[in-house]
């Protein structure tokens, strides 16, 4: 809450993003037409890290409309993981018992598993040629009214969610 006296507070869903998840949750395709600031960004990065989180090696293509833009959706990855409880995550190199570990750069975080497959979420600024060679399991298109090159990104993308037993956007 970048205007209260809290900066963290506990992300509690409003009834529009409730109803938005479960579609998420039952459908391959998703594309949600909304007005700004009502914490589908933070929903989308939410979703991604669960997945994360409970599943070996998945793998999130984030594009947003710039490079700024890009590495905040990442910067919301690290904070919401920063605050996970200690007993199932904690960022990599602080001490104590933990399931899984985590690390971020501007671009990247990746969550590390002892016994499995790591996950990584990634995001780029939304080029000509973004998203290509990429095999994921599910892409967060933010902002995607505003990407420039949204037919070749598409183009691109469409085979990595078109396979019949993965991939989601």
């Amino acid at each position: 809450d970048k205007d209260g006296p809290n900066l963290v507070i506990p992300f509690k869903l409003w009834p529009g993003q409730v109803d938005a998840l479960h579609m998420i949750e039952a459908n391959k395709l998703n594309i949600i037409l909304k007005a700004r600031q009502l914490g589908f960004s933070w929903l989308s990065v939410s979703y991604a890290l669960h997945g994360m989180i409970y599943k070996p090696g998945y793998s999130v293509l984030a594009l947003s409309e710039t490079d700024i833009k890009a590495k905040e959706l990442v910067r919301r990855a690290a904070f919401i993981l920063r605050y996970m409880p200690a007993w199932l995550i904690k960022h990599r190199g602080e001490p104590g018992a933990s399931l899984l570990e985590w690390d971020s750069t501007a671009s990247q975080v990746t969550v590390y598993r002892k016994d499995g497959e790591d996950s990584t979420f990634q995001s780029f600024p939304a080029s000509e040629n973004a998203g290509r060679g990429f095999t994921g399991n599910l892409v967060v298109l933010d902002e995607w009214a505003f990407q420039q090159f949204d037919r070749e990104i598409w183009a691109a993308l469409f085979p990595t969610i078109n396979r019949p037993d993965g991939g989601q956007l």
